[in-house]
């Protein structure tokens, strides 16, 4: 989930630099359904008038998870 300024209008979700998901509704959240390995996230916020801000790379490794098939 992310929160933000009321000019943000749209909230995308990136994913080792792929688009995995999009938001127009505040709070903005988005799920994923993760893959084992090493893992860069950003999100990029859009405004009205277009402008794009983006966030700071986050990196995650993923070892195991819950849903995960065996």
């Amino acid at each position: 989930e992310v929160n933000v300024s009321s000019d943000i209008k749209k909230v995308l979700w990136y994913i080792d630099d792929a688009s995995v998901a999009e938001a127009t509704t505040f709070p903005f959240s988005a799920t994923w359904i993760p893959q084992k390995g090493t893992h860069i996230i950003h999100a990029r916020g859009m405004t009205e008038t277009g402008k794009e801000i983006r966030s700071r790379d986050v990196g995650i490794s993923v070892v195991e998870f819950k849903g995960e098939k065996q």
